[in-house]
């Protein structure tokens, strides 16, 4: 395998992972705001 090759197989595992770990996240929102009263805004940490 090439370099490049290499390379853009890691880039497309990560962004893979990236999607696949977003997907869960926007998935369990609405059912874990129902569960706790809250709106979707009050799931997130303040910074």
């Amino acid at each position: 395998m090439s370099r490049k090759a290499g390379i853009l197989i890691s880039v497309d595992v990560a962004a893979l992972a990236i999607n696949r770990d977003l997907t869960i996240v926007n998935v369990a929102l609405p059912s874990m705001a129902s569960e706790l009263d809250a709106g979707t805004r009050g799931l997130w940490p303040e910074s």
